[in-house]
């Protein structure tokens, strides 16, 4: 997501005042939802914009 984030917290840009624990809930709840081409474009992302190294590689297998 494009919107902003205070350390662990995203919120979004049109108002403050919404805000949530960022990324992992969302990751969690999304990838048993996807199809495998969808996991795989994913994937592919995730590793381009985070390198392989990224906690959430391991979760694809």
């Amino acid at each position: 997501m494009l919107d902003d984030a205070d350390g662990e917290t995203w919120h979004s840009r049109r108002s403050a005042a919404v805000r949530r624990p960022k990324d992992e809930q969302d990751f969690s709840a999304a990838l048993p939802l996807l199809s495998e081409l969808q996991r795989a474009w994913l994937r592919d992302a995730i590793r381009t914009a985070y390198g392989d190294e990224n906690a959430w590689l391991e979760r694809f297998n």
